[in-house]
């Protein structure tokens, strides 16, 4: 009976001691999947010891062994296993991984050769074989490897990696990216792959493919910063400057010492019109070089796109002290001490800036406009004839042109670009005032008031903005009438007169000499008498009057 308790005893212990094995084997499989290649290593090692026939466990811990950096034990516990199991593809594979790890290719070539009998060609060993081949540069012999093993795994990503790495050697790289992207199909994780399908893309200049393909390694590894910076030069090779900011900017973030980059960043920003954060990232460099040129430059443009004047102008000064101001340096410096009336220095950069490219038109107003508030008036006209040249419908320039001809009592080209301008921009109300005002100074007096009564007609609706105007209009409209001795139209202009000018005492007294030549004798006699309390001295008031009291 005790004999039969003691065997009983024994066959448990030998039935638990491989599921204890198994357990430890489980266990270990968690760590090492975990990246815990000697916690992993330990459990493996534990359960070798409770089954030494556990090829499984040696097998695991080999591979344990190789991911920890411990290639020769790798190799010492595989050849272990295949004295329990000569018929196990995996130990042989762990074999040869380790003899390959050490750098014994020849070990792992006769492994491996040695392999394909009893394992009767396991396509896993011959993949191996291919990786093999590929490393002792046989690439006809790898290509046969991964080929025969693609007819039993034909969704093995390792085997089209193979593939391509064979005709990448053999200068195949359409083919070698056919072979690459079928690995991705079956493992789209591969992100080393993707970086190198990548960067074959881009040496074909396929551009649209290799940024896709930079940004599917950084959609598995954001920190990527080979392909942060691929990606973006891409972009900005062809100039999609928004794209590239959104690349750079998490790159400069973790890199804040690659000026390189961070000028680059900054550009992109510039480029896409994205100002306040290029004039960030131009702080940031200047920070580290405050003579930085280019960053002063972009300043400069940055805070001027901003409308920040002052800070468009210190930027741009410090940037004349260290580099040479281009042509639209100057302008937009110019433009600022333009925006806040500083004319004089204004122009000296505006001249500057036309001086190196005279293909500027957007310079021709702002530089007329500063010429003509410091009466530099041959000047700003000329100004305003280049602006005419560049487009000889643009009314605006006429009008200027016009005002300052004026100003040097040139009549004749006034009068003309006022016709034009009026032609042009027929509900312009300036436009028919300063003609107006211009075929008066020519004696074309009939002209004139045709001109004033077209601005009257079309200022009227609007009298609260126009005041001043209609009092004139209205008031050289009367003077016509009362040349010609036309009464009736005259009483009517200058009853609109004085309603815009009431203290024009010359106004008031016309109205009463009219009243009179129309021989309203009561309504003049009261005009005249306002006239003398407006102007007690007024001697054509008083005769007015006198000659009133003749008819009594």
């Amino acid at each position: 009976m005790k004999r039969f308790a003691a065997l009983l005893s024994l066959a448990l212990m030998l039935m638990v001691l491989p599921a204890a094995s198994q357990d430890r084997v489980a266990e270990g499989m968690v760590l090492l999947n975990q990246g815990k290649a000697d916690e992993a290593a330990a459990l493996f090692q534990k359960a070798v010891d409770l089954n030494p026939r556990n090829t499984a466990a040696m097998n695991a811990l080999a591979k344990a062994q190789l991911q920890a950096g411990k290639p020769a034990l790798a190799e010492a516990t595989a050849k272990n296993a295949l004295l329990v199991d000569d018929k196990n593809a995996e130990t042989w594979l762990m074999l040869a991984k380790a003899q390959m790890s050490q750098g014994h290719t020849a070990d792992a070539y006769s492994t491996l050769r040695k392999a394909m009998k009893p394992t009767k060609n396991n396509p896993e060993l011959l993949v191996q074989l291919g990786w093999l081949h590929l490393a002792a540069d046989s690439t006809s012999q790898a290509e046969i490897a991964f080929s025969q093993a693609k007819q039993h795994l034909p969704k093995n990503p390792d085997i089209y990696r193979g593939l391509g790495e064979a005709y990448l050697k053999l200068g195949a790289e359409p083919v070698a990216l056919m072979q690459f992207e079928e690995s991705l199909k079956y493992d789209s994780i591969q992100v080393d792959l993707r970086a190198k399908m990548a960067d074959l893309y881009l040496k074909d200049r396929r551009y649209n493919e290799a940024a896709q393909m930079y940004r599917s390694v950084l959609n598995h590894d954001p920190e990527n910063d080979k392909a942060a910076l691929e990606v973006s030069r891409i972009y900005m090779l062809s100039k999609q400057y928004k794209n590239a900011t959104s690349y750079l900017e998490k790159y400069v973030l973790r890199h804040p010492e690659d000026q390189t980059s961070w000028s680059t960043y900054m550009e992109a920003l510039d480029k896409s019109r994205q100002y306040e954060s290029a004039l960030n990232a131009a702080d940031h460099l200047l920070k580290a070089n405050p003579n930085d040129p280019l960053a002063l430059r972009l300043a400069g443009k940055g805070n001027y796109m901003l409308k920040q004047w002052q800070p468009a102008i210190d930027a741009y000064t410090k940037l004349a002290a260290v580099d040479t101001l281009g042509y639209e340096d100057a302008k937009r410096l110019g433009k600022s001490y333009y925006a806040l009336k500083n004319d004089s220095l204004a122009l000296r950069y505006m001249e500057e800036s036309l001086s190196k490219n005279p293909a500027q038109e957007d310079l021709y107003n702002d530089m007329g406009a500063s010429y003509m508030r410091t009466k530099q008036w041959e000047k700003a006209a000329e100004m305003f004839q280049n602006r005419i040249k560049v487009d000889s419908t643009y009314a605006t320039a006429y009008v200027n042109y016009a005002l300052c001809k004026m100003a040097v009592k040139e009549w004749e080209p006034a009068r003309s670009a006022l016709r034009t301008a009026v032609q042009l921009r027929p509900n312009y109300v300036y436009g028919h005032l300063y003609l107006a005002r211009t075929l008066s100074q020519v004696d074309s007096l009939k002209a004139a008031r045709n001109s004033y009564e077209t601005m009257a007609s079309m200022a009227d609706s609007m009298k609260s903005n126009y005041k001043n105007e209609l009092g004139e209009a209205y008031r050289y409209i009367t003077f016509t009438h009362l040349v010609d001795k036309n009464y009736g139209p005259a009483f009517s202009s200058v009853t609109r007169a004085v309603e815009f000018r009431s203290d024009d005492i010359e106004l008031q007294l016309w109205r009463a000499q009219i009243l009179h030549a129309l021989d309203r004798r009561d309504e003049a006699k009261a005009q005249y008498e306002k006239v003398l309390r407006m102007d007690p001295k007024n001697a054509d008031a008083k005769k007015g009057l006198d000659i009133l009291q003749l008819y009594n």
